[in-house]
């Protein structure tokens, strides 16, 4: 289609013509954008919190507690005394693979993906 023109097909209708100078964000809210490009980067860092139990369901202490992102780098914190442990600086929406490795039980990785923040990650021993 040529500049301003236009095709009707039923009840969509579609155009070339762009509006450079303004959208809106994920909730409809008005951005300006004054260079007629929009940059998109990842929202505010997010933490991630949790308890490493025993099979019991008694909190794990000094349990080291992995995080590895799809790039492949790791972030180890060793769990308090009653099994909490935090992992802050988090991306939005990527992908984490959580493990725990503890002298006297073993632990399934799990797969996360966090949007918010998230807490109450309970990581229990499978043996």
């Amino acid at each position: 289609m040529g500049e301003g023109k236009r095709a009707d097909l039923g009840r969509i209708a579609f155009t070339d013509d762009v509006v450079v100078s303004q959208t809106v964000d994920t909730k409809g809210w008005m951005l300006d954008v004054p260079g007629g490009y929009v940059v998109a980067r990842g929202g505010n860092e997010l933490s991630l919190s949790g308890r490493v139990t025993a099979p019991d369901g008694s909190g794990l202490r000094n349990a080291t507690v992995t995080i590895t992102d799809a790039d492949g780098s790791t972030r180890a914190v060793v769990s308090s005394s009653f099994g909490n442990f935090t992992f802050d600086g988090l991306e939005s929406g990527r992908a984490y693979i959580i493990g725990v490795q503890s002298k006297r039980y073993r632990f399934a990785p799990r797969l996360v993906q966090p949007f918010d923040n998230l807490s109450g990650l309970e990581l229990n021993a499978i043996e």
